[in-house]
């Protein structure tokens, strides 16, 4: 290989990894939103899976994918970030010469901190989300335009630190986690069994965040689902919750059972998608 091929090497390889989270972003919401819808039902409403599954039924088809606009750019913005700045940043710390966990580490905190400027969007969806906004706001870009004239560009990042916070606890925990998984495990030869093997690795690792994750989504969720009022902290409403209804800490792990199905299939199918995308580029 020449020394000019060497040279661009590096520049080609975020964005090779920036269009193979592209992709599998699309796949993963397309296939996995209505369970997410029926996970925050859950945990805004204070209800069980089959209560909040019925409400949906009734509500039809229609509204069961209302919402999916910002969430499907929110990831197909933050999938692609993810993959594409740990692989840029992973090439200058490199020739820091550091641990090879260090250096895992490292690149994953400057990926879920750059995803989390994209927050806007996850909050949106999470207004949509909510069944007593239905008939308040048509659509992503009405309720874009009625935050930002009434409340101010500082709505759109209520439960920032919070969302920080989960991107790089949970940005570490898959690459450190997945990089070990294919260190161990990667010896598949047949193509099915390498599409296999990718899956189960994104599924070992979505349902590892999903459990340790959980609560702080839950804080997250109480504290977006706010329009307007006072900006609650993390401590705050983590405090409201645990003393909801006198049940402690079980309050925030309403609706695990069907969000670890969910981290389950969406990871496993980020991965095996993003993997496959990748592999034909």
């Amino acid at each position: 290989m020449s020394q000019n091929e060497n040279a661009i090497k590096p520049v080609d390889s975020p964005v090779k990894e920036g269009l193979a989270g592209l992709g599998s972003a699309f796949v993963t919401i397309g296939t996995t939103y209505p369970i997410t819808k029926l996970i925050y039902r859950q945990i805004l409403e204070n209800e069980n899976a089959a209560k909040s599954l019925t409400k949906l039924r009734q509500e039809g088809y229609v509204i069961v994918y209302r919402g999916i606009m910002p969430v499907m750019v929110q990831k197909c913005l933050c999938l692609p970030t993810m993959f594409a700045v740990y692989s840029a940043a992973t090439i200058p710390l490199k020739s820091l010469n550091m641990n090879e966990y260090l250096e895992k580490t490292c690149a994953s905190v400057i990926s879920g901190t750059l995803e989390a400027f994209l927050m806007p969007f996850e909050r949106v969806q999470l207004i949509l989300l909510m069944s007593q906004y239905n008939n308040q706001f048509r659509n992503m870009f009405h309720l874009i335009r009625v935050m930002a004239k009434d409340y101010g560009f500082k709505e759109f990042f209520r439960g920032y630190t919070t969302i920080l916070t989960r991107n790089i606890c949970s940005n570490c925990c898959f690459f450190l986690t997945k990089s070990e998984l294919q260190k161990r495990f990667d010896n598949a030869d047949h193509v099915y069994m390498k599409h296999m093997q990718n899956f189960v690795y994104g599924a070992l690792v979505g349902t590892l965040i999903t459990v340790l994750m959980y609560p702080l989504k839950v804080a997250k969720v109480h504290i977006q689902k706010d329009l307007g009022g006072k900006y609650r902290n993390l401590l705050e409403v983590s405090r409201e919750i645990y003393q909801t209804n006198s049940r402690g800490m079980i309050n925030f792990y309403r609706g695990i059972e069907v969000n670890t199905l969910k981290g389950l299939l969406s990871w496993g199918i980020t991965n095996s998608s993003y993997e496959w995308i990748k592999h034909r580029l």
